[in-house]
């Protein structure tokens, strides 16, 4: 799956309200035919096994964090989510970090 270098917005499909795609995030499959190849990272840029591909977090807001979660679990079965402890930056940003080393 194509992650973004950069944020975005898209129509969602089924309801034509914006959709915000965080920067780091993969880009979701229904979204893959609007995001411009100028906004994916390359696959060469791609970590290999065994490489870090840990996101700075830190970068991001509040609001973009809740919208990463929002969007891992967006396919995801309950027992699959992410769960953060609370709404606080580090809170989220550690439940990105876990779900990362999943």
């Amino acid at each position: 799956m194509a992650k973004l270098i950069e944020g975005t917005v898209v129509p969602d499909p089924k309801t034509s309200e914006p959709v915000h795609l965080v920067a780091g995030s993969d880009v979701p499959e229904w979204a893959s035919d609007l995001v411009g190849a100028h906004l994916l990272a390359e696959d060469a840029a791609e970590p290999e096994a065994g490489e870090d591909k840990a996101v700075d977090y830190s970068k991001l807001t509040v609001a973009e964090l809740h919208e990463l979660i929002e969007d891992r679990n967006a396919e995801r079965d309950e027992a699959e989510k992410v769960v953060a402890a609370g709404a606080k930056k580090d809170e989220l940003i550690a439940a990105l970090v876990a779900d990362d080393a999943r």
